[in-house]
């Protein structure tokens, strides 16, 4: 068995917090107002009335409008979060500034990352970035790489909608999985963490299932290439798709040219993760191994040797999984689909399953079974495809030899899932858009602030506050207070900026930073503000 620490009365002890209780009612309220509104349609005949193709076209009209509203919302909500310095250097900075050097021809060099001079893709194999370069170039700001993130996420309605056609639902089912996809949080939430590469992961994989279900073999590859491009684990979903399309027997095109999708959709991204992992291994930073150390044991940091763990210790896999945390995530995440993913006639389509338990669930990493960090958007587009395939095979017909849900039930589950997304996004939307609220406010000091900051020589070697970070990324030696150089002075860096109000807060790290710098001989330069606090030496 594994050697590990599990700190059993920490990790296993039942800690209710407010929130579960709060998610928890969302769920039960969800299921049993869908249906009640289904139940009550059917015996209105409110169901059949707003099936007639004037009504359809109503509810499309207001479908479109409301998705279009809701993404000026969320442009709006990311503009502001960026713009009233509310992204830190975690991981907006980083990207920022990679992008900076990228529109410089310089590659994605940052120096935030791992305050050293070090090439993004030495951390994350991710050229799919170069796709939006020319995005970036024509305003280079944070801002446009969180609007360019809400924009590429949402683009997944076209693939989807595709999908959808091909399955020949209802028009009105059509529409609310149209509408789930809009309101499902995990797609919406990862955005408040700010820019990453993994939003590609949401348009790219249904465009991938798509090109499954059409037979498109040259397209397909180009769309498994660029997924490919996202990051070094994108394997993990293309193979899950790959093993499924494999499996199943239902779309004969697929099995037309199954040696050029065994070629593109799992020779080929074995060999190019091999060759990431080698990359990574010999001239980056190395594979990120530390989000499964806990599969490995004393002296081990491989990828291989997780894998063996896993495989020879099903007990711990298993007890990895089974803690609050972990659950209480699956839980809300099924729910915000109806369970429907959960529903299957043929077990091959549980395979879709395989990255939401080895991204998510496995890893100790909890930001990983968090809805507010960038790992859902591929875990989440997979389970929407599962609940159309629930939605597609339990609505065909009835078994009388396999268990499948009746199809009077389908209706009340999808209706719940998003009623049930819905609800989980107003309770946790206000707690992340109040900074539109905060840059109306304050606007003119934000944008003065701004102007400010633009006036910080960009040759210099500058040590920034985490939140200014973003908006000084085009310095190429930049580095951020609380992590640079483990907190202990660097005698090379020329300026420390710093918000003036740090000094009033002197039990923080990086006024202790600052105060270190002081004594060392940095003084206040000429170029502070009445906002910006920043020191140099004279030399």
């Amino acid at each position: 068995m594994l050697n590990q620490q599990f700190y059993l009365n920490e990790k296993f002890k039942l800690d209710i917090a407010e929130q579960d209780i709060q998610y928890g009612i969302i769920i039960v309220l969800s299921f049993i107002l869908a249906f009640i509104i289904v139940f009550l349609g059917d015996k209105t005949k409110l169901i059949t009335k707003i099936g007639t193709k004037k009504s359809l076209q109503i509810l499309s009209h207001a479908l479109f409008l409301f998705g279009l509203l809701y993404v000026v919302f969320l442009c709006i909500a990311m503009y502001a979060r960026a713009g009233s310095f509310s992204a830190p250097n975690f991981d907006m900075g980083i990207f920022t500034q990679a992008f900076a050097n990228m529109a410089k021809g310089l590659g994605p060099v940052t120096t935030l990352e791992r305050d050293k001079v070090l090439s993004h893709f030495a951390v994350h194999v991710s050229p799919i970035l170069y796709t939006i370069l020319p995005f970036y170039k024509l305003w280079p700001s944070p801002e446009n790489l969180e609007i360019l993130q809400v924009l590429i996420t949402m683009s997944g309605i076209l693939p989807l909608a595709l999908i959808l056609k091909e399955f020949d639902f209802s028009r009105l089912i059509n529409r609310l999985c149209l509408l789930l996809y809009i309101v499902l949080p995990t797609l919406t939430t990862s955005h408040f963490y700010d820019f990453h590469e993994n939003c590609f992961l949401a348009p790219l994989i249904l465009w991938v299932i798509y090109s499954n279900l059409k037979g498109w073999r040259w397209k397909g590859l180009i769309f498994t290439i660029l997924t490919l491009m996202i990051k070094e684990d994108a394997i993990i979903y293309l193979v899950s798709i790959f093993l499924y399309f494999t499996l199943q027997d239902r779309y004969g095109v697929f099995r037309q040219h199954y040696r050029f999708y065994l070629i593109s959709q799992l020779i080929l991204p074995l060999i190019y993760f091999s060759l990431c992992l080698y990359w990574l291994q010999n001239y980056g930073d190395g594979a990120m191994t530390t989000r499964f150390t806990n599969f490995m044991l004393p002296g081990q940091d491989s990828l291989r040797e997780v894998v063996v763990n896993a495989i020879t210790n099903p007990t711990f896999v298993l007890s990895s999984i089974f803690i609050q945390r972990k659950l209480s995530y699956l839980v809300l995440i099924l729910a915000c689909l109806g369970f429907l993913p959960l529903i299957q006639r043929n077990w091959e389509t549980y395979l879709l399953m395989l990255p939401l338990l080895v991204i998510n669930l496995l890893s100790d990493y909890l930001y990983q079974v968090d809805f507010a960090k960038q790992y859902n958007y591929g875990s989440s587009v997979l389970l929407i495809f599962m609940a159309l395939v629930s939605l597609k095979e339990n609505g065909s017909f009835v078994s009388k030899n396999k268990f499948i849900l009746h199809k009077k039930l389908l209706r009340p589950l999808l209706s719940s899932a998003v009623l049930c997304s819905s609800l989980v996004l107003v309770t946790f939307l206000p707690r992340k858009v109040d900074t539109i609220q905060l840059y109306l406010k304050e606007k003119e000091d934000f944008q003065q602030l701004a102007k400010e900051l633009k006036e910080i020589p960009r040759d210099a070697k500058v040590l920034a506050y985490s939140f200014y970070t973003p908006h000084l990324s085009d310095i190429y030696y930049l580095y951020d207070a609380f992590y640079h150089n483990e907190g202990r002075v660097d005698p090379e860096i020329d300026l420390v900026v710093v918000p003036r109000s740090m000094l009033q807060h002197y039990s923080s790290k990086e006024a202790q930073v600052v105060s270190d710098y002081y004594q060392l001989g940095y003084r206040e330069s000429d170029r502070s503000t009445d906002q910006l606090y920043i020191l140099e030496l004279k030399r």
